[in-house]
């Protein structure tokens, strides 16, 4: 049994052996997520967008981009310096992730945020490799 809150009404619904959820509430959330449809496809346009604009902008800072359909990117630099990039990302308060794969090297992560976040982002990193 789960609790599903909807405009401050709150509904059951029940899980099966299967871990289908069923009733009144799953009904409800697939109703809502049906009926935005429109909201998803716009979302999925600007992340997109974001993200190919991301893909160019590093790339033209020297970054190797891995081409990406997810909501992030892969990115190395040649300084090899990807360490000391999260780092000082950080402590601009812009989150990324630095990933170190045995086989594979290091690099960063980086979410579609924003055009604002983004931007942030890119205005530091110009920053930090000036």
């Amino acid at each position: 049994m789960g609790v599903i809150v909807q405009g401050g009404t709150y509904n059951t619904v029940n899980i099966d052996n299967t871990g289908a959820v069923t009733g009144y509430g799953a009904i409800a959330a697939a109703t809502a997520a049906i009926s935005s449809q429109d909201w998803l496809a716009e979302t999925v346009k600007k992340m997109n967008a974001t993200r190919q604009r991301m893909h160019g902008e590093l790339s033209r800072m020297g970054f190797n981009v891995i081409p990406s359909q997810a909501n992030f990117v892969w990115c190395t630099h040649p300084s090899g310096q990807h360490q000391r990039l999260y780092q000082e990302l950080k402590n601009a308060q812009i989150l990324v992730r630095y990933m170190n794969y045995d086989g594979f090297g290091d690099g960063l992560r980086i979410s579609v945020g924003s055009d604002e976040q983004i931007d942030a982002l890119l205005l530091t990193l110009q920053r930090i490799l000036s």
